[in-house]
């Protein structure tokens, strides 16, 4: 029970991985055939560019929870590469706290963003509530990995050991 969470992130990240190189090739393949049919045979599919610019907002939202649970970000580390023990961890909570806040307006702008929004797309006629979901499910999904680890910060012992998971500044 205890490597639950670990085999669960793992399994969950593989699927993710999964649906966004789905969502890159049926992109791909939107693109190529409608760029083989509007120069040799001078006609195109005009969904395909609503399509795609759905299915890109799925890719990098759903991508995003990945990168952030694998600790993939960009990181900016000139002030804590010359911290250690107490200050790194005071740092680092104090990231994680930040990224928090962020991440609940992020989550907070998608939900209003949800409610209000009546549009549908012009060609497709799909909601543009699609193409917002992700965005909501990849801060709620980002809000747990980042609780997940300021609990980890909060509960670890030893001030030596230098983590920069959860460097972000």
């Amino acid at each position: 029970m205890r490597n639950f969470w670990p085999d669960f992130m793992q399994k969950i990240t593989v699927f993710i991985k999964y649906i966004s190189s789905l969502f890159l090739g049926i992109m791909v393949l939107l693109v190529v055939v409608n760029t083989i049919l509007r120069y040799i045979f001078s006609t195109s599919i005009i969904q395909t560019e609503e399509l795609c610019r759905y299915l890109f907002m799925w890719i990098v939202y759903l991508s995003a929870v990945v990168v952030w649970n694998e600790k993939g970000h960009i990181c900016v580390t000139i002030v804590t590469d010359h911290l250690s023990g107490a200050a790194s961890r005071i740092m680092q909570i104090l990231v994680c706290i930040l990224s928090l806040f962020a991440l609940g307006m992020l989550f907070y702008g998608s939900v209003l963003y949800y409610d209000e929004t009546t549009l549908i797309g012009q060609v497709t006629y799909i909601p543009y509530r699609v193409m917002i979901l992700p965005v909501g499910i990849a801060a709620v999904a980002c809000l747990l990995l980042t609780l997940r680890d300021l609990f980890n910060l909060l509960g670890r012992k030893d001030l030596k050991h230098k983590d920069r998971s959860t460097e972000a500044l």
